[in-house]
């Protein structure tokens, strides 16, 4: 059983004449002594293979110039037109009668061919070259990858942002998007040389935990409400003056109004251009006058004038100034 160990190799030789004749062979395993193991047998299988096969033959690389006998020693410079790179048995085959002649292509095939690869839906990019059908090639502006909101978003928005500042939601969905508060600045930037300060509020936007508490936005944020309640009297909503502080209002608000309600307003993502968003402080609606929108704002500096003393603000008919970031925001 010695051949089916493994663990051990043998040292195994045979002497061969010219003639292929074994004329003696030895194995050290416990039969090669007799000249005829198993092992003995194997390397005999192997040369006889090697030889049939042709492994013993040497390479023509392998012998010094062997492979390069038939080059040219002498080879003389000429031009490319003038050079025979064909064999005899090719130039035979080159006869030329069975070519089939193909007429110079017009300028109507041409038509018709780059036609047909832009119907292909392929889009070859070969025909970006083509002024006539390189418009689908032409990169689009960046907006125009935006997936539109469709009603159900925007208004599922706006239900869920209608506590505004109170709200984390609202928060969240002003960040990265133009809002009525940074629309002036965002028209009136250099697109060269945009504004830093204004690109940094777009993205990173107040949150709910950390709010901005300058003596301005704590004014305005504590009256706005009053704003609205002096808005309800003056309309006719609320019979009762209820806000703690007196505000003045103009003569101009009270006219009288059919069926007029406020509602309260929410974040409103614009449908067709996703990357706007505003957020008014209510809606007023009536049947002779329709829907607006109410925005308060409560400038500390002013809290006791009229409006009509705003002469920077509004114009001669109390109304915003059309360049003045107010009416940009409303």
């Amino acid at each position: 059983m010695e051949s089916y160990r493994y663990c051990k190799l043998h040292n195994t030789w045979v002497a061969v004449n010219k003639t292929g004749e074994v004329t003696a062979a030895h194995c050290d395993c416990m039969a090669g002594l007799g000249e005829s193991c198993s092992h003995v047998g194997a390397l005999l299988f192997k040369l006889e293979a090697s030889v049939r096969l042709g492994y013993t033959s040497v390479a023509p690389t392998s012998i010094a110039c062997a492979w390069n006998k038939v080059c040219t020693k002498k080879v003389e410079a000429d031009m490319v037109i003038n050079i025979d790179f064909y064999g005899d048995k090719a130039k035979k085959r080159d006869t030329g009668t069975n070519c089939r002649v193909i007429p110079m292509a017009n300028e109507e095939n041409k038509q018709q061919f780059l036609e047909m690869l832009s119907a292909s839906g392929e889009l070859p990019v070969g025909l970006s070259t083509f002024k006539a059908f390189a418009d689908p090639f032409k990169p689009k502006p960046w907006y125009q990858h935006l997936s539109d909101c469709s009603d159900d978003q925007v208004q599922a928005i706006e239900e869920e942002t209608k506590d505004q500042a109170e709200c984390s939601s609202w928060h969240q969905q002003r960040v990265g998007r133009v809002t009525g508060t940074s629309a002036h600045r965002v028209i009136h930037t250099s697109l060269e040389k945009p504004s830093k300060s204004l690109l940094r509020d777009i993205v990173q936007k107040e949150s709910r935990k950390n709010p901005l508490k300058t003596p301005g936005i704590i004014w305005g944020r504590e009256h706005e409400k009053d704003a609205i309640e002096t808005y309800k009297y003056a309309l006719g909503l609320t019979t009762a003056y209820t806000a703690p502080t007196l505000i003045n209002i103009s003569s101009d608000i009270y006219k009288p109004h059919t069926s007029i309600s406020i509602q309260r307003a929410g974040f409103r993502v614009s449908r067709e251009k996703p990357y706007i968003g505003v957020s008014c402080d209510a809606y007023v609606h009536c049947v002779c006058c329709g829907k607006g929108v109410v925005e308060v704002k409560c400038p500390l500096k002013w809290n006791s004038d009229l409006p009509a003393d705003k002469r920077g603000h509004l114009d001669t008919l109390l109304s915003l100034r059309t360049n003045h970031s107010y009416y940009t925001q409303v």
